[in-house]
């Protein structure tokens, strides 16, 4: 673009001001105001400004991502409605069961004590979970939620983990607590299957040798599903995790999902509470 002279505009450094829009630069663009400005100078020159526009892409991005923790007792279905939710959000799913359970598949000491601490029902020390899944939460993006599931056990690591959403910004946070009474878990999970090759979970009895309805693996008994290691799971439930829920409840930030009913019954409502 020229002046009304017909030159060239051009910075006080003298060189010759051609913008043009970046599209490297997200949400923004250039624009010239060509008026020429008078009584400075012999020569008539243009302002050129920078004017921030947000477009609604942009919007959308640095909108706050939504972020969720799941809670419930073990067998109530948080790992299928785990999934579900990741897909329906686009969401960064941190499973501290699973990640726990990798890790027991490593070759060193703390992965064979954390192997045989699983196998034997007991749960892992508190500061195990922290250990597995910060590292992936510091490496998130943070313009995707994230969704944890089996954390927080404790109300210490329930505040401790407030203050790590606080940190990173992610203050769009959602509790849920798929919840249903404990003998309904315990016969759950003295029924339940598992696929070595997909992962997804199956009552159909635990008995070994049967084939996955979803992929056709061979379905397996998770080494932890025994009667000893369900009746720790589900008391350590009732005396720790009990505390975060009510933690949350205290805060007005938890949502209840009554989880008796079908995988999919569960789903809707809590898309429907979530958007309510």
């Amino acid at each position: 673009m020229r002046s009304a002279s017909g030159e060239q505009p051009r910075s006080v450094y003298g060189e010759a001001l051609r913008p043009k829009r970046d599209p490297a630069i997200r949400g923004t663009h250039f624009a010239q105001d060509t008026r020429a400005k008078q009584g400075r100078g012999a020569h008539n020159r243009s302002e050129i400004f920078f004017a921030p526009v947000m477009s609604s892409k942009f919007s959308t991005i640095m909108a706050d991502p939504l972020n969720i923790i799941l809670l419930g007792r073990s067998g109530s279905g948080k790992g299928t409605q785990a999934k579900l939710l990741v897909k329906e959000f686009g969401l960064e799913y941190i499973g501290t069961g699973d990640l726990l359970r990798a890790y027991s598949e490593r070759d060193n000491t703390l992965a064979r004590r954390l192997k045989e601490t699983l196998a034997q029902g007991k749960l892992a020390p508190s500061w195990m979970p922290f250990f597995v899944w910060m590292e992936k939460l510091a490496y998130s993006d943070l313009k995707k939620g994230v969704l944890f599931d089996g954390s927080p056990r404790k109300i210490a690591e329930a505040k401790m983990l407030d203050e790590v959403l606080e940190w990173f910004g992610r203050t769009n946070v959602k509790v849920l607590l798929i919840d249903v009474p404990r003998e309904v878990a315990k016969k759950r999970l003295l029924n339940r299957s598992v696929c070595a090759q997909c992962g997804k979970g199956v009552y159909t009895g635990g008995e070994n040798g049967k084939r996955c309805l979803y992929c056709g693996g061979n379905v397996i008994t998770r080494a932890e599903d025994n009667p000893a290691g369900i009746n720790a799971r589900l008391a350590w439930y009732d005396d720790e995790v009990s505390q975060s829920v009510e933690h949350y409840r205290k805060k007005g930030a938890l949502i209840t999902v009554n989880a008796t009913k079908s995988p999919d019954q569960v789903h809707q409502e809590i898309l429907k509470k979530l958007n309510a």
